[in-house]
């Protein structure tokens, strides 16, 4: 028998392995597309048989948060990776994954039951570094943001999560912290630009592109005779922009655009470099020269220059894509073309 208008529909998965198979889910918002209306849906959880499911529906019209309180942590981030994942980079889904491997022992916890040292456990036994426990972390608070739009839980007890102790060494012993390049580091690196460990440094010091950001970039989203190249996706929304390509820099993009076949500005013979081949083929370079840095230190470096050179905070922030402590009208109201962005970057 058809479900009244409104009620939400139950519907089998097509994946055989999955234990609860069957998903409920129901209209949360409407969308104009065109001159059509389009249904935006909301899931409320997965359940073994289809006559579970359609009693969790049938409770959920009667009371919503009596059914939204037994969704699983392990349910809960299906959920969330399946209406997410599709606007992340590759390489943060990725990571993402790779931290939801370390959340096992929550697999089966009601995530709306979840508190503060149940998390903080995971992360104190788990075993991993900093790099990678911030990742967790970070899952865990858009998981959490996902759950309190759904209305299944009121509170973020990720933010309460305590990485300190984790911040000054790896699982190897090996400081994580971030240290930026210093004045000689550079000098060091001009000196040997025609390799390509120096060469993509120096492009990422220069602009403070994440190394997400410069693995992804496009040949075609590079503009070397304006001096900018395009971002078009970042992890954050203020991270797609426009980027200044400094004097000292446009010589390097010129040589690995040279010859290249790949479609992407960095490439490992046809294929783009993932970040492991990336560290390492190409950063792990940089321990000829006697540098122990990890690729976000170029970031700060980027802008600790800048600010040094006494740089318009709001265009550091255009620049490196950042919102930072961006007040609403550098947000909505404040626009540069590139010329002030390259004026900047040419003071590094």
């Amino acid at each position: 028998m058809k479900n009244p208008n409104g009620f939400g529909t139950v519907y089998k998965l097509t994946d055989k392995k999955r234990r609860r198979p069957w998903a409920v889910r129901v209209t949360d918002t409407w969308e104009i597309c065109g001159d059509k209306l389009k249904r935006k849906y909301k899931y409320i959880g997965y359940y073994e048989t289809r006559k579970e499911a359609m009693q969790a529906l049938s409770k959920y019209n009667t009371d919503p948060s009596a059914v939204t309180k037994d969704i699983l942590f392990a349910d809960l981030y299906k959920m969330w990776s399946e209406e997410k994942f599709p606007v992340f980079s590759k390489s943060t889904a990725a990571a993402y994954r790779s931290a939801f491997k370390i959340c096992k022992p929550l697999y089966g916890c009601s995530f709306k039951d979840l508190r503060r040292p149940q998390l903080q456990r995971v992360i104190n036994e788990s075993g991993k570094g900093y790099q990678t426990l911030a990742h967790v972390k970070a899952m865990l608070s858009n998981m959490y943001k996902f759950a309190i739009e759904n209305d299944i839980c009121d509170k973020d007890y990720a933010q309460f999560i305590d990485l300190t102790k984790f911040s000054k060494q790896d699982k190897a012993g090996k400081v994580e912290k971030h240290t930026i390049f210093t004045k000689d580091e550079i000098l060091t690196l001009e000196a040997h630009s025609d390799d390509d460990a120096a060469a993509v440094t120096l492009i990422m010091i220069y602009s403070g592109v994440r190394i997400s950001e410069l693995l992804d970039l496009k040949l075609s989203n590079v503009h070397l005779d304006e001096r900018w190249f395009y971002v078009e996706k970042s992890k954050t929304a203020a991270g797609v922009r426009r980027v200044p390509i400094a004097d000292k820099a446009a010589p390097l993009f010129a040589r690995f655009i040279a010859d290249n076949e790949s479609g992407y500005l960095l490439s490992n013979g046809s294929k783009k470099y993932t970040y492991g081949t990336f560290i390492k083929h190409i950063w792990s370079g940089l321990r000829d020269y006697g540098m122990e840095h990890i690729p976000h230190d170029t970031r700060h470096t980027c802008i600790t220059r800048l600010a040094e050179e006494k740089v318009d905070p709001t265009i550091i922030k255009k620049i490196v894509g950042h919102t930072g402590a961006m007040s609403v009208t550098e947000k909505v109201y404040t626009h540069y073309d590139i010329k002030p962005l390259l004026d900047a970057v040419n003071m590094i």
